[in-house]
């Protein structure tokens, strides 16, 4: 199983990143992305059940004759 992950991080001289400035030089791989994927050294494995009752569906209109009966109830 193959894990990327990666993102943008934009370097520009600023009061807020002047504060960091130095963070960011000890640590040059914060602002490189990562776009060679790594083999991840974890067995796991996520598994989403898909049976059984739904957990949210959207409320919807009775159908008229079903309406009809619940009314008279």
């Amino acid at each position: 199983k193959t894990v990327s992950l990666g993102f943008h991080c934009n370097r520009s001289r600023s009061v807020t990143t002047e504060k960091f400035q130095d963070i960011l030089n000890k640590f040059p791989n914060l602002t490189k992305s990562n776009s060679q994927p790594s083999k991840s050294k974890l067995k796991v494995c996520h598994i989403i059940k898909t049976e059984g009752a739904l957990v949210f569906a959207r409320p919807r209109r009775l159908a008229p004759d079903k309406l009809k009966i619940a009314r008279a109830e």
